[in-house]
Order: structure tokens, then sequence, then C-alpha cells
């Protein structure tokens, strides 16, 4: 575990509903073309749902296949490459997340599923690697194959259905963020 900035405990949330967070950089390790199939799945059977893609592309040649692959979708006005943020940007951003992303094919102990957690946001995140120890499946998000987009959409259309579900997933995030992630 990491721990995370003080300030993230206590940050006001103004939730934007159907609005999902993925802090990370676009690149095929992050597979941000997975999790952009599965917000198309998402808004296909008519839930509402935003991606903000928050991070720096790295692999030039992936960011124009994450492109081509939201024209090709329509997803034109509903997917957001908003490129490296300040810590401030990301905090905002956090306030106001439905849900936070992170479909890593590989990972260790990622930053922004706990600062999502210590925030409230509930997590929708790989069920490999680091994350598993991070997230709780069922109580404090949920743990997706991130090769198969249908189970990703499946886990982030229930939270998007489900403003209950959010906030009870949401509660227990601030609480186990408070105990595994505060710096004290």
């Amino acid at each position: 575990d990491n721990p995370v900035a003080l300030d993230l405990f206590d940050l006001p949330r103004k939730e934007l509903t159907g609005t999902v967070l993925s802090a990370a950089v676009v690149c095929r390790r992050k597979n941000t073309l997975g999790l952009v199939e599965a917000v198309a799945r998402v808004r296909a059977e008519g839930v509402e749902a935003r991606l903000r893609l928050a991070g720096a592309i790295t692999e030039p040649d992936y960011g124009e296949q994450v492109r081509e692959r939201i024209r090709r979708l329509g997803l034109t006005g509903s997917v957001q490459l908003l490129g490296r943020l300040t810590s401030a940007e990301v905090r905002q951003e956090l306030a106001g997340a439905s849900v936070f992303a992170l479909v890593s094919l590989e990972e260790n102990s990622p930053m922004g599923v706990e600062e999502a957690m210590a925030v409230g946001v509930p997590v929708v995140t790989s069920n490999r690697c680091g994350m598993p120890y991070l997230v709780r499946h069922g109580e404090t998000g949920f743990l997706v194959d991130p090769l198969e987009p249908a189970d990703v959409a499946n886990h982030l259309g229930a939270l998007l259905r489900s403003a209950n579900l959010r906030q009870a997933m949401g509660a227990r995030c601030r609480l186990t963020a408070r105990d595994r992630f505060h710096p004290e």
C-alpha cells in the first residue's frame, strides 16, 4: 500500500452522474482501448456514460488507435482525452467522478485506485496483479477481466445505473482507504 495525500480524504464530492474517470497514461499496458470498448457497450445499453481519460499519450501509435476507435464507435462527444493533469486538476476530476476505472494488463499498487478510494469513488479495475489487493470485489468496487470488454461494461453499467450502489461502495472505499492508505 502507498500513502495518499491527506486532503483527498476530505475532498467534497460533486458527482457528475455518468462520469467514468481513468487517470493513467494512454498506452497498451493500461488497456485504454479495452476501456473505450467497454464504455461503448454501456452506452449501447442506454446507460449515460462519459469517459474522461486523464493522462499523457506515451505511445503515439496507440494513442492514434484510441482516437480512431473513439471516432469509429461514435464516442467523440462522450470520451475526452484530457492529457496530463496537475494534482489539483486530478482532484477536481475525482470529485466529479461516478466511477474510477483502471483496466490495466499489469500494475503493482496503482495510486489512482488508492486516491479514488480515499475520495469515496467506487472502482472498476483489473482482477490481476496488484489490483485485487486494493479493491474488495462487490464491496469497494468490482474486479474485472481486462481482456473482456463485456465484463468491464457489465460492472461499469451496474455502478452507473445505481446511485445507491455507488454511494454504498463509495462509503466503504473511504473507510478502507482511511485504514490502509492514510499517511498516519
